[in-house]
């Protein structure tokens, strides 16, 4: 790539006699580096031609990190084919038929495989945010029972050899978090189902994600416990200082100002701040967009690549369509702050069921799909919230 000769050349100037020693050290360090621009050419053909027999060999679900590669002669993946065979034809294997027969008397229908059971909820976390922020606990019962302590723990320091008891009783409750079944009921012509061909587990997988992440997205956050879970938005909201057992604090105000936004953040408590992380609606987000510090910068943080997560005073910011709006209502809440996953308890039962019904929408099939979830508050100090009240 370069001639060496004008180089010799140069070296034996006696002109430039005294640099002969740099010039020769910069000349194996240009060597060096035309030699890894070679091995990464070399590597870069190796990437791009493994790339492709990748893409061959894993059946990848769009918009989500899970993915299943095929074992043939696996006794699960025999499960999986007889479930799609049953999707797509109504014929079940016999063998396999036991293996994913439904324990809820209820709903019926057969147990999701395994693999397919994990890429819905992959899915899931995907599209409520909820389920990636809050406490998620898988149950084999119809529900979940906590023990949760309503006052401070007591604890100090031993004065004597002998543990002084002041005969107080902790204030203890047991909270009972219920897995309520809930359904979707995807619809398809029996010739979409020959056609979608080996695509059919995706698309079973996409219509059952998407009709139950918007009924879980709106219960977690409105749902008022009545045969759904209970939502965070159905407690009272108090101003700060006021807060106790089954009511949320909040800072009122008239719009969204960074007073506001430092006065959530300032009472938060400081166990909870590492894990804390803001969630708002879209025109929450447009409002906090717009406000600027003493400095005229602003307060809202753009991300510097796809996986980091846009901040707002430092703490990440999550967006969920069923947040609040802002509006002209007297009151509602489109910001909420803090620790999630100490605040919130989302129990899922771990099994989907579906039941393939060819006769009830003639000339479509019908799937009657079915799971068990529920949710509720479970530390009412770990969150915060901005109501916004109009006059």
């Amino acid at each position: 790539m370069r001639n060496k000769s004008l180089n010799s050349e140069f070296y034996n100037s006696s002109k430039h006699e005294e640099h002969q020693p740099f010039l020769e050290q910069m000349d194996e360090i240009i060597t060096d580096l035309e030699q890894t621009f070679v091995k990464l050419q070399n590597k870069k053909e190796d990437i791009m031609t493994n790339k492709t027999l990748n893409n061959v060999a894993s059946n990848t679900v769009s918009n989500c990190n899970a993915f299943y590669v095929e074992k043939p002669n696996s006794e699960e993946n025999l499960i999986r084919k007889a479930f799609l065979d049953y999707i797509a034809q109504g014929n079940f294997d016999y063998d396999a038929k036991s293996h994913l027969l439904s324990r809820d008397e209820s709903s019926g229908g057969y147990l999701v495989p395994t693999s397919t059971f994990e890429h819905i909820d992959a899915r899931l976390r995907h599209l409520c945010p909820l389920r990636s922020l809050a406490k998620v606990s898988t149950i084999r019962s119809e529900s979940l029972e906590l023990l949760i302590d309503k006052s401070s723990m007591d604890a100090g320091w031993m004065l004597t050899d002998e543990l002084s008891l002041d005969g107080s009783t902790p204030d203890l409750m047991k909270l009972r978090i219920q897995a309520h079944p809930l359904y979707a009921k995807p619809k398809a012509s029996q010739k979409i189902l020959d056609d979608v061909g080996n695509s059919l587990e995706e698309w079973i997988i996409a219509q059952i994600t998407q009709k139950v992440a918007a009924l879980e997205n709106n219960a977690f956050l409105h749902g008022d416990g009545d045969r759904k879970p209970k939502g965070i938005l159905s407690y009272e909201f108090v101003k700060i200082g006021d807060g106790q057992w089954e009511k949320i604090e909040c800072v009122k105000t008239g719009e969204i100002n960074r007073n506001c936004l430092l006065e959530i953040v300032t009472a938060l408590k400081s166990e909870y701040l590492p894990n804390a992380t803001w969630l708002m609606s879209r025109s929450a987000l447009t409002a906090v967009q717009q406000i600027t510090d003493s400095l005229g910068h602003f307060l809202w943080q753009s991300p510097l690549a796809l996986s980091v997560p846009s901040c707002l005073l430092g703490y990440p910011v999550v967006i969920s369509d069923d947040m609040p709006a802002i509006t002209d209502e007297s009151v509602h809440v489109p910001i909420l702050f803090g620790d999630f996953s100490s605040a919130y308890q989302i129990v899922d039962r771990g099994e989907i069921s579906v039941l393939r019904d060819p006769y009830s929408s003639k000339p479509y099939v019908e799937f009657y799909a079915t799971k068990r979830v529920g949710g509720d508050m479970v530390d009412f100090d770990a969150l915060k919230a901005l109501s916004i009240e109009k006059q």
